[in-house]
């Protein structure tokens, strides 16, 4: 019977364990989509930007050449 329960113990103790680092498997995934949704999120404020300079800059060269005339 006591080489039952130790076998019962060692199996319960593997599978704490595994419990345990698949937790944290799972975490650092999510902390990696996180910090991906936020670059991702970064990207795209500097491509509107980019967008925005680019409108001004065709505005600006509207605005000078109707100027000019």
């Amino acid at each position: 019977m006591e080489s039952w329960t130790a076998s019962l113990e060692v199996f319960c103790t593997a599978q704490y364990t595994a419990a345990t680092v698949a937790d944290n498997w799972g975490g650092q995934f999510e902390e990696r989509f996180v910090e991906l949704e936020q670059r991702v999120g970064n990207l795209e404020l500097i491509r509107i930007t980019e967008i925005h300079d680019e409108r001004y800059d065709r505005v600006f060269a509207l605005e000078s050449a109707t100027s000019a005339l």
